[in-house]
């Protein structure tokens, strides 16, 4: 289960996995004006250190505890609120992000190589209250948007995906999200969220430079509906290797800026906030 909570001051993340054999979480902050990180935290332990409920709506009950490394989100049955808490050294994240008012969720189950499957559900622009303490800063949130990403299932002994994920409001004000992915499940996670409607946007391209991932990047539609160039400001990276099982994780925080061909309008839009994600694991 994954958060990300983006204002005008401000790009969070925070993520909770449970693998079977293992655990591990992870939160970092971005000051946007600056594009420096104020915090980042990272924390793996044995599979009963975090616990990922079989939803992603109501009733979603996902933690994770290690030392003074401790994460929650939570939907009680009933309540249409996200509740998130963060806590960890100079790290203190306390959010309620509400679906009141945002667009319905991406739901895909789909199988994948080997006779295996996945599920996801991803929202976005979420309505955001709540503070972040981080590097002795405090950020206020209301006003911020949210977003989720729940995925479960038996994946592939190697699994490897390009991802994006913007969020923030387009040059005409309006509010304006998108998910895009390549490998994995391709075209089937590439949506846009424009007002209430999730829009399909077809299969895209990532070209980024490998070596330097903080370098730009572009993500282009293959029928043309979509082309944005990102500049990140900052990599949260994981890499792990014990021999039978290895992983490659680099998620980079920064701004989107480009065009989306929707039908009957193309949108523009500039430093959208959001990242971008290179992933190649070994299960």
């Amino acid at each position: 289960m994954y958060v990300i909570v983006a204002s005008d001051e401000v790009v969070c993340c925070a993520a909770i996995v449970r693998l079977g054999y293992a655990s591990n979480a992870f939160a970092f902050a971005v000051d946007r004006r600056t594009g420096k990180p104020v915090a980042d935290i990272t924390a793996m332990g044995p599979a009963f250190a975090a616990s990922v409920s079989d939803r992603a709506g109501e009733g979603c009950d996902t933690a994770f505890g290690l030392g003074s490394k401790q994460f929650s989100f939570d939907r009680p049955p009933g309540s249409s609120d996200y509740a998130v808490r963060v806590r960890g050294p100079r790290f203190r994240l306390d959010a309620r992000l509400s679906t009141t008012n945002a667009p319905e969720p991406l739901a895909v189950i789909c199988e994948v190589p080997g006779g295996r499957f996945s599920t996801t559900e991803k929202r976005a622009l979420l309505d955001v209250e709540g503070t972040l303490v981080a590097g002795g800063k405090q950020f206020d949130l209301k006003g911020a948007f949210g977003g989720y990403d729940y995925t479960a299932g038996l994946l592939a002994r190697r699994t490897a995906w390009k991802w994006a994920f913007g969020m923030g409001r387009s040059s005409d004000g309006r509010p304006l999200a998108y998910n895009l992915t390549e490998g994995f499940v391709d075209q089937r996670e590439c949506v846009a969220w424009r007002g209430k409607e999730v829009v399909p946007l077809g299969a895209v391209k990532f070209s980024f430079d490998p070596n330097d991932v903080v370098k730009p990047w572009n993500v282009r539609a293959k029928n043309g509906s979509f082309d944005v160039d990102f500049d990140g400001t900052y990599l949260h990276e994981e890499r792990h290797n014990l021999i039978v099982i290895q992983s490659k994780f680099q998620q980079i925080a920064g701004a989107f800026r480009g065009k989306l061909v929707l039908p009957g309008e193309t949108v523009m839009f500039d430093k959208l906030a959001g990242v971008t994600e290179d992933q190649d694991t070994l299960w």
